[in-house]
């Protein structure tokens, strides 16, 4: 629900009161609607360099975040189904409440008007890493070395696209996985994606 709508010129806020809870995560969301000039004409938009976004956007986030007792996870930006989100994920050692997110959202809200650096509209999202989190980096891997992941392939591998088993290794971008008693390595070509696996019950 649209509670209020705040800021005038460049950047108006309309934002929402209710909480967004999924399975594994909570999150906050706002929406953000970036105010063009009416003789301005965009043929499909232009894509900013998303490497370079993420990391303006994590220099601008992770100070606010470490103050708030938490760990920025990930900074990502996407279009889903015509809509572009801007998410920030949080991580806590004892696990990430809505108040964590409603506090880092009101303080980053002001810092990302200042800094602008998305032109167009977006819904901006603050929430928990989850339980199902993605790993990308060295560090994600090492850290959950020996817990359970879904590995998602672009191409089939032994019949499959989605391989779950016990993470043993990530080496240069490989992912080597234990499932049903049998060593499976997958090259960094390979993967689309590498989930903690959250089995049902």
């Amino acid at each position: 629900n649209v509670a209020e709508i705040t800021g005038y010129g460049k950047k108006m806020l309309a934002k929402c009161t209710t909480s967004c809870y999924d399975t594994h995560a909570v999150k906050l969301c706002t929406l953000r609607v970036g105010l063009c000039p009416l003789f301005f004409v965009r043929f499909g938009g232009v894509t900013p360099n998303m490497s370079r976004l993420t990391e303006q956007i994590t220099a601008l986030a992770q100070p606010i975040v470490e103050e708030e007792g938490c760990t920025l996870w990930d900074v990502e930006y996407v279009k889903e189904a015509g809509t572009r989100f801007l998410r920030v994920y949080i991580d806590k050692e004892n696990g990430v409440s809505i108040d964590d997110c409603e506090r880092i959202s009101r303080r980053l809200d002001p810092v990302l008007d200042e800094a602008d650096p998305i032109a167009e509209s977006y819904v901006f999202e603050v929430g928990s890493a989850g339980a199902d989190r993605e790993l990308k980096r060295p560090r994600d891997f090492e850290r959950f070395m020996g817990s359970e992941v879904e590995v998602k392939l672009y191409r089939p591998v032994g019949g499959s696209k989605r391989h779950v088993g016990t993470l043993k290794s990530f080496e240069d971008g490989a992912v080597c996985i234990m499932a049903n008693g049998k060593p499976l390595r997958f090259e960094k070509d390979e993967i689309a994606q590498v989930r903690l696996y959250v089995g049902i019950g």
